[in-house]
Formats: C-alpha cells, structure tokens, sequence
C-alpha cells in the first residue's frame, strides 16, 4: 500500500506585504519549514505561516493537492499562489476570529467536561497570570497536530473562538522560534477537533 503524500503550505510576509509562497514535500511545523525553506534558498523572510496536509484530508480538493505537488520547492508570489491553490492571504485569515491550541488530553477533555461555562485558554493579558506569556496558538489544526506529533505529546488539538481576530489577539513574532504564536487576550475552547484517522 502506497504511502499517502503529504506537504506543507508555507506562505511568507510582513504586516502588510505577501513575500511568496512555498511549497515543500512532508507534514512540517513552522520552525523546520523555515529552516528548509533557508537550506534550499527559498526563504524571502518575514513571517512564516506554515499549514501542513495530507492528500488523505478531506478538506483538500485533489485537484488543489495535485497543484501543489507539481509546484512544490518553487518560491511563488502571492497572486500565482491564490490562481493555482484558491489560497487566502495570510491577512484574510489573521481576520478570522479562530485559533487552535494543544493541551494535555485528558486533563482538558475532564475540565470541558464538568465546566458549567465555556473554558477558557489564557492569553497573556489575565491578570490571575502576571508574567505568563500566554497559551500556545496556531493558524490551522493541522499545524497544531503536527506540533503534537513531532514532539510525541499526549496532548489534544482545540478549536478557539477569538474573541477580537488575530491582530489584537495573537502576537506571532516568535513563531518562526517557538513553533507557535502566543495567545495576547483570553479565548474561549469551542470544540475538540477530532485526530486524523479517530472517528
């Protein structure tokens, strides 16, 4: 049986500019498409947004996948990349008010649970706290299961309800490092979002 091919959506920008769009081969977090994207010369810098997929998801047209595998390792621009995947901009997704998080499996799934009101995952800004630096986010639930996954965690993927959108929520100026951007404002657990593959 012919292993299922997988790839990773990595688009780069600054606040207000796209800087290109790459395509690399495997189920990457941001850090490790980053530093790909630098050994193979790709990188135009800026922030990188990294969504990994599977062929298998069933939220990817095939005949989007299949686009993406014949343009993988060529750095595209923006407007290229909207004409061949039907991709957002990095902006038009910051302006979604949701954001996915991880957290100890079971220790979540007990607090949703027995919670008599929603559960919420703390931004920096709570004042109970001082000096956190604010819950674990990520712009898609594949990036956080990836996360998961590479660091062989026992730990679950959870849908966020933001409750301002990800430029007054979200500080992601040390995702490239992290692997992660940082929760700025509380957010409200919405939903588990189901493994691949786990009915």
């Amino acid at each position: 049986m012919n292993a299922k091919r997988q790839l990773t959506y990595c688009s780069f920008a600054t606040h207000d500019k796209c800087l290109g769009v790459l395509i690399l081969e495997g189920y990457l977090n941001p850090i490790d498409a980053a530093k790909i994207a630098w050994a193979k010369k790709l990188n135009p810098g800026g922030q990188v947004l990294a969504i990994p997929c599977s062929e298998s998801d069933s939220d990817v047209p095939p005949n989007v996948f299949e686009a993406m595998w014949e343009n993988k390792d060529k750095l595209l621009s923006g407007p290229d990349a909207r004409e061949l995947f039907n991709a957002a901009t990095i902006k038009e997704i910051d302006a979604e008010r949701k954001a996915w998080t991880v957290g100890h499996e079971k220790n979540y799934d007990e607090a949703i649970a027995n919670a008599n009101e929603p559960i919420r995952k703390l931004g920096r800004n709570d004042p109970s706290e001082p000096g956190y630096e604010g819950g674990a986010v990520f712009h898609s639930p594949q990036s956080a299961q990836a996360y998961i996954i590479n660091n062989n965690l026992p730990w679950a993927v959870y849908e966020l309800a933001l409750p301002n959108g990800w430029p007054l929520d979200v500080d992601a100026s040390n995702e490239h490092i992290e692997g992660f951007a940082r929760l700025i404002n509380n957010a409200t657990i919405t939903q588990k979002v189901p493994q691949p593959g786990v009915p």
